[in-house]
């Protein structure tokens, strides 16, 4: 009579395949965790992006451009008459098509927040033809999550 065989898994096996999934594990976990500071910081550099495309635009244009943004998202305007709004002429970024005049719907510069990241500080930022911020009066700043406030100065419309 011939002997059978057991085929199935070794306990030396199965615990060195949950030890390999638990390292595995450990090592996706803090990317996973880390989700919303990076989201933060995303935010964090392409709204200074945006600012500085709209005072450069001011300056090289010699309009006004205005910076808005609600609890969801921003976008960038052409000031009318000296004054912001949101339903205004959208600044089209540079190297894009004016898909607004061509009849298309999207809005060029018109960026939406990733859930869970809040803006606090300055709602409008208006930068005049050369550049500085109008009114006249304060820096603006702008704070994205938990993050550190980034400035707009008034004199040079710089952010920093």
């Amino acid at each position: 009579m011939k002997p059978t065989r057991q085929t199935g898994f070794t306990l030396v096996e199965l615990i060195l395949v949950m030890v390999v999934m638990g390292l595995l594990a450990g090592l996706a976990l803090p990317s996973l965790t880390n989700r919303q500071s990076q989201d933060e910081l995303t935010t964090r550099d392409e709204l200074k992006a945006t600012l500085r495309l709209a005072r450069q635009v001011a300056t090289s244009q010699g309009l006004a451009v205005c910076f808005m943004r609600t609890a969801a998202q921003w976008r960038l305007v052409y000031a009318a008459a000296g004054a912001c709004n949101w339903a205004g002429t959208p600044v089209v970024a540079p190297g894009t098509q004016d898909v607004t005049a061509v009849g298309m719907a999207p809005d060029p510069v018109l960026f939406d927040l990733p859930a869970g990241v809040v803006l606090t500080g300055n709602n409008t930022i208006q930068f005049d033809s050369r550049g500085r911020l109008v009114p006249f009066a304060a820096d603006a700043n702008i704070r994205v999550g938990s993050s550190q406030a980034f400035i707009v100065s008034r004199e040079t419309g710089f952010v920093y």
